[in-house]
């Protein structure tokens, strides 16, 4: 399993191509998690949004198909024996 760390709108679709079976995804803004969570649809991942990282609560859909995670859960995934990838 790795990590997927997506921070910019535009490395979402190069990302996705290289997430697998059982890897996790964390997105930045809601509208990362909109597209991330289509592109990958037909792959068993997990989805999260880290909170606060959005000013606007602009798509509810996005916090209800993902998991929200905290600071202090974002440390524990990146500092964790998985593989990291950080997109940007």
């Amino acid at each position: 399993m790795a990590i997927h760390l997506i921070n910019q709108q535009y490395q979402a679709s190069h990302a996705v191509r290289l997430v697998a079976e059982g890897d996790t995804v964390i997105v930045t803004k809601e509208q990362i998690a909109v597209d991330v969570i289509a592109a990958l649809a037909d792959r068993n991942v997990s989805v999260a949004l880290l909170t606060g990282t959005s000013p606007e609560a602009s798509d509810n859909s996005a916090r209800a198909a993902c998991k929200v995670i905290s600071e202090d859960d974002w440390v524990r995934y990146t500092t964790s024996d998985e593989s990291v990838i950080s997109w940007g």
